[in-house]
């Protein structure tokens, strides 16, 4: 469902990141349209933040907040 997607998503941001959107997509198996809708819902939630890229400011790469590697540790618990 979209909540493992956002997981799976904010895990492979933690640990990977910061990682561009395009990269993030294919690590993920996903469209890029379907990773950008999850990057807005873990964005607006606090979890990651974007930044351009200073080399190439058509690349967003995404790293994960503080909040969101406390999520992360908080939704393993849960599964442990």
């Amino acid at each position: 469902g979209v909540g493992t997607s956002l997981s799976s998503a904010l895990s492979t941001i933690v640990e990977r990141g910061p990682i561009a959107l395009g990269d993030l997509a294919a690590h993920e198996g996903l469209a890029k349209p379907t990773v950008t809708r999850l990057i807005e819902h873990l964005e607006t939630a606090g979890h990651v933040a974007r930044k351009i890229d200073a080399n190439d400011t058509r690349v967003c790469r995404v790293t994960a907040t503080a909040s969101g590697k406390r999520h992360l540790e908080k939704m393993r618990g849960k599964r442990t």
